[in-house]
């Protein structure tokens, strides 16, 4: 996870809750083969992640810069995940990220392998399973990058 800078402004992650949302949940036998980055982008835009894939020239590899534009460019507002815009606060629990935020992680699943996710509601959604969330998780696949994805529909009831 990147560093960042301490700026005077703390990140109010309060303000990217989301009271709903509608993950797409696709076949992950059938999806298995379009990537991690592509089905995390799937799961959140519904966009099929076939086309997904294929403005990635269906490459392995989904780079940060890839997922963050393809987001922006849908509506979607990303807000990179630093050390220093988590701790840079006035009191502990003042504007911290809670299980009601949509979170894009890249995870370091094998020595030189990262994996893209996604974390909403005590639930990880990686290439389309579903599992509960487990702190180990965090511990015995350490997150490379993070970020909060946020739409304003997400608060619409």
């Amino acid at each position: 996870m990147e560093n960042g800078k301490y700026i005077k402004n703390t990140t109010n992650f309060n303000k990217f809750v989301c009271k709903k949302f509608n993950p797409h949940l696709y076949d992950h036998v059938l999806h298995r083969s379009v990537g991690c980055g592509a089905s995390a982008l799937a799961l959140i835009t519904g966009h099929n992640p076939f086309k997904i894939a294929a403005k990635n020239k269906n490459r392995d590899h989904y780079p940060d810069k890839f997922l963050i534009n393809y987001l922006r460019k849908n509506g979607y507002k990303v807000i990179t995940i630093n050390k220093c815009n988590l701790t840079n606060r006035e009191t502990v629990i003042k504007y911290k990220i809670n299980s009601n935020h949509i979170l894009l992680m890249s995870q370091l699943f094998l020595k030189k392998e990262a994996s893209w996710v996604v974390s909403w509601n005590d639930l990880l959604f990686h290439n389309f399973e579903v599992s509960r969330l487990d702190a180990f998780g965090f511990i015995n696949c350490p997150i490379v990058s993070a970020y909060v994805i946020y739409k304003k529909s997400y608060n619409r009831v």
